[in-house]
């Protein structure tokens, strides 16, 4: 099992995560994951997420002790926090966002560098291998790139085994990784969330952010035509609603017509005086009761 996360676009405060079941089977050529689910939370904190994202996953699988589960994702400190939630996690430094982080500090230009870099990061399970061939390379990187050099070596070292990947370190504790696939096909999840709610130069409230990943979130599940289908129902009940509503309007005004006394009719004689003998009043007061009558 796997848990690639991310932090929602927009929204500080917004989290989600796709959680497959990496012993997916082959399409085509293509490795194609099965039980996909995804968890979304709009949680104030890595904490919460987490309370809710184990909560969710716990109702789907039956997780022990034994349950081997991988959370893989970009070093942010929240997602990092997820290992205690689970009794046998293994944390897993995303290698695409470690590859684009090393880009931009050694630049484009370095290609040989960063393919001796990577060349050693499933070498050593400690992920030690990988650290000296960053500080080896040290003098390959522009002085404007030092402190980002530094801060993300200093990032790395406390976690320097999680840049490994995790089936490099489960064979070096000589356990069985048959069956077991890298983080891929799951760390992609996060294009197709991402593609619609942050590569398209739109803004979200919160409301609409929400409402948007729940139906993506319906969709990467393969579970969006039964939503539309049940929504169908729904939405025809409300039109149905509204339409008595607007009848019972209907009903309730022309009972208060019906009901109302109304405004008495009268015909003063001097409406037909006319203008001579009324001295222009039978006009004047004609007018008015006409306007009156409506």
């Amino acid at each position: 099992m796997a848990l690639p996360a991310s932090r929602g676009p927009r929204d500080p405060l917004h989290f989600y995560t796709s959680i497959p079941d990496t012993t997916g089977g082959l399409d085509g050529k293509r490795r194609r994951l099965r039980n996909k689910t995804t968890f979304r939370s709009q949680a104030a904190s890595g904490e919460e997420f987490w309370e809710g994202a184990s909560e969710h996953l716990y109702s789907l699988y039956d997780l022990d002790e034994q349950t081997l589960v991988i959370i893989n994702g970009d070093r942010a400190g929240w997602i990092r926090q997820g290992q205690k939630y689970f009794p046998n996690a293994l944390y897993q430094v995303d290698r695409f966002h470690l590859a684009r982080e090393l880009v931009r500090i050694f630049g484009v230009g370095n290609k040989k560098v960063l393919r001796e870099i990577f060349r050693v990061i499933d070498k050593d399970p400690t992920g030690q291998a990988f650290l000296e061939a960053l500080e080896r390379h040290r003098d390959k990187v522009p002085k404007e790139k030092l402190a980002e050099f530094e801060a993300l070596v200093n990032d790395l070292r406390p976690i320097a085994e999680c840049v490994c990947d995790y089936r490099v370190r489960l064979r070096a504790k000589g356990q069985s990784t048959e069956g077991l696939y890298g983080m891929g096909a799951a760390e992609s999840q996060m294009s197709c969330l991402a593609d619609r709610t942050k590569h398209r130069r739109q803004s979200w409230s919160r409301v609409g952010l929400a409402s948007l990943m729940q139906l993506l979130c319906a969709k990467l599940a393969g579970k969006l035509e039964a939503v539309i289908q049940s929504s169908k129902g729904v939405l025809v009940e409300l039109a149905d609603v509204e339409e008595r509503i607007e009848e019972a309007k209907r009903e309730v005004v022309e009972r208060m017509r019906a009901e109302s006394p109304g405004v008495k009719q009268s015909h003063p004689p001097i409406l037909d005086a006319g203008r001579g003998r009324s001295g222009g009043l039978s006009r004047v007061l004609f007018d008015l009761a006409h306007a009156s009558s409506f």
